[in-house]
């Protein structure tokens, strides 16, 4: 099934100057030089099973622990950046601390940028993805809330997939080549069956990068959420 606009997932175009300034500072990240050298690549030694992490047998298996899945993703083959999750490697043993030091203060600059752009308190991910890396099935119900999630693609050859929850099918959401891409996305918690949201993102043989954020939802109103979206697409 191919992308779709419903109240379970929207796509939104991202044409703001401002925040394109930023999100291409990310796509950046890979190229730096060192970039492969000095950082962590997390369970590289997963890459070839992407076929069982990114398969429908897995994906019904994850479905099938219900709550007793975790809700955040088993397997990821990429470079994870999250800041406020300090539990995974950013840089491998022996990095140059210099590096270690330019890299930390360029990701905390970008998030705190992104950050007020969004109004938004929470990162929920920050990946760079090598050809082959990808995240595994999951749906994120342990952390509910109102999702912006923005993809850049090399070579438009990577993509992000869900679990339509109404119909039940598999949405591919397909990455153009060299273009921010925006999703709005509720994911829901168990105790919401009807918008729980599994999903999976990956690619082929070009770099990828995703920064996710979340909404507040205690403080923040349909309205107020609209309002980013509009800033996110306005020229």
């Amino acid at each position: 099934m191919t992308q779709i606009n419903d109240q379970y997932l929207k796509h939104v175009e991202v044409n703001n100057p401002e925040l394109l300034e930023i999100l291409n500072e990310y796509s950046k990240l890979h190229t730096l030089e060192g970039f492969e050298k000095n950082c962590h690549l997390t369970a590289r030694e997963h890459k070839r099973q992407r076929p069982h992490w990114m398969g429908m047998e897995y994906l019904q298996d994850v479905k099938d622990q219900g709550a007793g899945h975790e809700g955040f993703p088993d397997m990821i083959v990429g470079y994870n950046f999250k800041l406020a999750d300090r539990t995974h490697t950013f840089f491998e043993k022996d990095a140059d601390p210099i590096f270690k030091r330019d890299l930390t203060h360029k990701l905390s600059d970008l998030n705190a940028r992104m950050m007020n752009f969004l109004s938004v308190k929470h990162n929920a991910l920050c990946a760079v993805y090598p050809p082959g890396g990808f995240i595994s099935w999951h749906s994120n119900h342990n952390a509910p809330g109102y999702n912006l999630i923005f993809s850049y693609s090399e070579g438009g050859d990577g993509h992000f997939s869900y679990v339509h929850p109404e119909t039940k099918e598999i949405v591919k959401c397909e990455d153009p080549k060299g273009k921010w891409t925006c999703k709005a996305a509720y994911f829901g918690s168990w105790t919401e069956q009807d918008k729980v949201l599994y999903h999976a993102a990956e690619t082929e043989d070009s770099w990828r990068c995703t920064v996710s954020y979340v909404f507040d939802m205690s403080d923040t109103s349909e309205e107020f959420r609209e309002m980013v979206l509009e800033d996110i697409s306005s020229f």
